[in-house]
């Protein structure tokens, strides 16, 4: 379970981004269970989307959520905290966040997600190089998805055998 004040420790954790390594204290590729008491993180079963169910883990007092996949960090979505070059990227523009990473996103989706007919669709900037999706909504960044790329991952491996 987590510790007694752990929501309150969570807005103290600098949630620096690594690309391809990690994201604040939370380390791609590293056992979940290493993160679980130590974040005090939440176990969520989301079944609200029919045939579509998820299972992560929800950083408390945070809009943070980790996805694993055997046992694994496999990817962080972040809706509050993004820092990267000692900027958060939450809430900045197309424009800022294309001028903070440094380079052109590799593709650009757009997805309606609006509940109501007529709403703005999400945006969505994909930096595979970098590991990261940006969800942005009127131009907006609005959550952060980030992983290690595969290509790395491959690289580590290979390294070791």
């Amino acid at each position: 379970m987590a510790k007694e004040g752990n929501e309150e420790n969570m807005k103290e954790i600098v949630w620096d981004w690594v690309p391809n390594e990690q994201i604040g204290p939370i380390v791609y590729g590293k056992p979940i269970a290493d993160f679980i008491e130590h974040l005090g993180l939440r176990h969520v079963h989301d079944d609200t989307i029919p045939g579509h169910e998820t299972e992560f883990y929800n950083v408390p007092g945070t809009d943070t959520d980790i996805y694993e996949e055997n046992g694994l960090v496999e990817s962080v979505i972040s809706g509050d905290f993004f820092i990267y070059k000692n900027a958060n990227l939450i809430g900045m523009s197309e424009h800022e966040i294309i001028e903070q990473l440094g380079l052109e996103p590799s593709d650009i989706d757009e997805f309606d997600l609006a509940d109501d007919e007529g709403g703005a669709p999400h945006r969505v900037l994909s930096f595979d190089d970098m590991g990261i999706d940006v969800w942005l909504l009127d131009d907006v960044v609005e959550s952060v998805g980030s992983w290690r790329d595969e290509g790395d991952e491959e690289e580590d491996v290979s390294a070791e055998g």
